[in-house]
């Protein structure tokens, strides 16, 4: 029985080729998820481990301002300490010294300190020197070739020490190495003088002639209680480890489409199996009839099923590290903080994946194997027919009744809960209810075909051949069309949510930005008086207000106050206030946000009890309730009762309207204008928010669609498979309408129509599935997502099904071109 399994899985190697193909793509994908996952962690610890060798240990405080001065001089004056630095870290804005942009626009930037002794260095300097003086400055080389700088060049950067900055001389260039992905590196002292650090975020220390373990005890021993110490090498392993963490989710989301991808694959293998059987039926009546038990004939389908999934994922683990390299070569190029390394070659994982590969094969030949075990003696007799469709008997019935009522009250009660568990919901009920969709699959696809195919139909015989051999046996073409479903009705699903989310964008800055300009710093909380008066002053501004927050205690809690003109912000926008009017904040009343209304049960005419360090006490009356989502903070003040309870206070925020008549150009060059004089100010434009909220939308549907196509090219396979085993069983059907005069070109385009509509059936089926489950996502991920409107892109979805369609009929060309070249005497005489 061995010998026979072997020289029938020899003779038909060239049937199983497809499907060898999808398991390869399917394994590559999970072995190629693990080469990108094993690799990353890899040259992570590699690349830590490599800079930084000479800190010993790392120094931390446990308050809110960092390690003081203080203690990194009693660091110092240690015997134990060779060298010892502070480092701090924060976001700065470059520009050219006469206030032109550095590169498409002023360049916000992490600015890290860079240690003055080399063993505690963990950036690399790779061309010039570092930064010694007071007005030098390292770049890091991404930053240097994005933005043209070269050494020698002089830079204005602005952090939190003065409205204009200050010029810095670039000295040298960096490369991100093991404490930070800064893109900027300056003195330490310089450093922390541009952020206003009030200390240091954490001191590295090299010790002096002792080891790791004693350098710390001293530190402990000399700090006392209130600082953490750790040794550089667990430092080190504490950052691989953070960011090897940082990439777990992208781990988690690949296999995930991993799984669709052998989901996929997993039906082209069944359909593929329960074909050959049906083509092999008289072979197994034979065995049969010479002494092979029920037992040995299920076993032989099941070991060609093990041997085929062995082969190929084996295969598919070589071609996985290929996969991963290019993945991680991707990563790479659009963040070259992520290190590249030679794959290492993991037994665990390239077992693992081979295992999920051969599981996957071996459970997807265990139906038809049962099916083949089915087949009487008798049936070596007799002519092998086509299999007819079945009619829907009480098993078929409850199925569909009862995955299909399963799914749909998962989805549903999923959609009506929403949260993480209403997600999972959801999933599930999609799951559930695609068991139905394929137990159903005999019942719809003749009328469904029927529809699709009526204008192929009309084109001559060819098509109405086409369409009659796609009804003849539904429940292959059900089987078929499966796979490519399950990849449309994902893209669909993630085209709704897609369309959705930039729906409730544009609806959401309608409401939550409902001005032409928002005005704010880049790196500090308050802007430049002089970018206000500026801004004022042009022609093209029609009106702006600031808005101005201090803390002060509000009903005997600590909150944050705002100050605002109710008259000028009315006048740019009425639809800040839900409740009552801004126009009536003046003194002696108060306007809260609809969020603080809502926890502390306030309303309109009630009083607050307000206490300023200056004012003292007072108790306004509330008029106005306003958005939360545009300004945040819980109570609001006008602008004379702000300033006698908080004196002079720096703009922090500002709403900006151009006058009418002027157009989004004129506006912007106008306001660019001002702002080239104040590189920290910064003033995105409502249009430019809805541009870039867009832009992350359509790149993360870029993303998913193309990881999504793995699984279209995979279920393009299986049709291209069922259909060539088809050419196959038909191969005396073919020869006789071509003897009765069907042409080459007539029969080709009959195979080609006909993987056409199957395609175009699965992809239909699909886009219908995933409208109407995108929908429930929509409803699940309102509450906790700026996702709360349905929409649908209807000119995507046409493009799938036309999409769908064409790999039908590339699927098409070679089953057809071999059938074309079939002779029809040998074909018509074969037996």
């Amino acid at each position: 029985m061995l010998a026979a399994m072997l020289a029938s899985l020899w003779a038909h190697k060239r049937r199983l080729l497809m499907s060898s193909l999808a398991i390869v793509l399917g394994v590559g994908f999970v072995s190629g998820t693990f080469v990108l996952s094993d690799t990353l962690k890899s040259s992570f610890y590699s690349s830590f481990s490599s800079t930084g060798s000479g800190v010993g240990a790392v120094v931390r405080h446990g308050g809110a301002h960092g390690v003081p001065a203080g203690a990194l001089d009693r660091i110092r004056a240690l015997p134990q300490v060779a060298a010892a630095d502070g480092t701090v870290e924060g976001v700065v804005t470059v520009v050219r010294p006469d206030g032109t942009p550095v590169s498409s626009g002023n360049l916000p930037g992490m600015l890290a300190s860079v240690p003055s002794d080399q063993r505690l260095r963990s950036v690399p300097v790779t061309r010039g020197s570092p930064p010694s003086g007071s007005r030098q400055i390292v770049v890091d080389e991404t930053t240097a070739g994005d933005a043209h700088i070269a050494i020698g060049d002089r830079l204005r950067v602005v952090g939190r020490d003065g409205d204009h900055g200050r010029i810095y001389r670039v000295t040298g260039f960096t490369k991100a190495g093991a404490y930070s992905g800064a893109g900027l590196g300056m003195s330490p002292s310089q450093a922390a003088r541009v952020l206003k650090a009030t200390g240091y975020e954490r001191v590295d220390v090299a010790g002096a002639g002792i080891g790791q373990d004693e350098l710390k005890q001293r530190l402990s021993g000399a700090l006392g209680g209130a600082y953490a110490v750790t040794t550089g090498t667990a430092e080190v392993h504490k950052q691989a480890d953070d960011a090897t963490s940082a990439t777990k989710p992208i781990t988690i989301g690949l296999l995930m489409f991993a799984f669709v991808a052998l989901l996929v694959a997993a039906l082209v293998i069944f359909n593929t199996f329960q074909i050959l059987v049906a083509q092999r039926a008289t072979e197994m009546a034979l065995l049969r009839c010479v002494g092979a038990t029920r037992r040995q004939v299920f076993g032989s389908v099941v070991a060609e099923s093990a041997i085929m999934g062995l082969v190929a994922s084996v295969i598919g683990v070589a071609a996985g590290i290929g996969i991963g390299t290019g993945m991680l070569a991707l990563f790479h190029a659009f963040q070259e903080t992520v290190p590249v390394g030679v794959p290492p070659f993991e037994l665990g994982t390239s077992l693992l994946a081979v295992g999920v590969g051969l599981v996957v094969t071996m459970v997807a030949a265990i139906i038809p194997a049962l099916r083949a075990t089915r087949i009487a003696p008798i049936a070596a007799l007799r002519t092998p027919d086509q299999p007819r469709t079945r009619r829907a008997g009480p098993l078929r019935v409850a199925t569909i009744a009862v995955f299909g009522a399963g799914g749909l009250a998962l989805a549903v009660g999923g959609a009506v809960y929403g949260d993480v568990l209403g997600m999972i919901a959801v999933a599930a009920g999609g799951c559930v209810f695609f068991v139905a969709v394929l137990a159903a699959g005999p019942l719809y696809i003749p009328p469904l075909a029927r529809l699709i195919g009526a204008i192929p139909a009309r084109a001559g015989v060819p098509g109405r051949l086409a369409v009659a051999n796609t009804v003849r046996n539904p429940g292959r073409t059900a089987a078929t069309a499966a796979a490519l479903t399950i990849g449309i009705t994902l893209v669909t699903l993630f085209s709704v949510v897609g369309a959705s989310a930039k729906a409730s964008v544009d609806e959401r800055i309608a409401d939550r930005y409902p001005v032409d300009y928002m005005v704010r710093s880049a790196t500090s909380d308050s802007i430049a008086p002089g970018a206000i008066a500026d801004l004022r002053a042009r022609p093209e501004i029609g009106a702006l207000a600031v808005l101005r927050s201090a803390y002060g205690t509000v009903n005997g809690a600590k909150t944050e106050i705002l100050g605002m003109s109710g008259t000028q912000v009315t006048r740019l926008t009425r639809r800040l206030a839900t409740e009552g009017s801004l126009a009536a904040l003046r003194p002696g009343t108060t306007a809260i946000s609809a969020d603080y209304a809502a926890r502390t049960h306030l309303k309109t005419g009630d009083r607050l009890t307000v206490r300023t360090p200056r004012g003292g006490t007072s108790t306004p009356r509330i008029v106005a309730v306003y958005d939360s989502d545009f300004v945040s903070a819980p109570v609001a003040l006008s602008t004379e009762a702000f300033a006698h309870g908080f004196g002079a206070v720096r703009a922090g925020q500002g709403l900006m309207n151009l006058r009418p008549g002027v157009t989004d150009d004129q506006g912007r060059r106008a306001v660019d204008a001002v702002l080239r004089q104040y590189p920290d100010v910064q003033a995105p434009s409502v249009a430019q928010i809805r541009e870039q909220l867009s832009s992350s939308v359509n790149a993360l549907l870029g993303v998913v669609s193309g990881l999504l196509g793995l699984a279209i090219i995979i279920a393009v396979f299986g049709i291209a498979n069922t259909l060539s085993l088809s050419v196959l069983e038909r191969t005396r059907e073919s020869a006789l309408v071509r003897a009765l005069g069907l042409t080459k070109r007539q029969l080709r385009r009959m195979l080609s129509v006909e993987a056409g509509v199957t395609a175009v059936v699965g992809a239909v089926l699909g886009v219908l599935l995933g409208i109407g489950f995108g929908r429930a996502v929509v409803a699940a991920i309102a509450e906790m997502s700026a996702v709360k409107v349905f929409a649908v892109s209807y000119t995507q979805i046409a493009i799938f099904v036309v999409v769908a369609g064409g790999c039908g009929w590339l699927a098409s060309i070679l089953p057809a071109r071999r059938a074309a070249r079939a002779s029809i005497v040998s074909a018509i005489t074969d037996e």
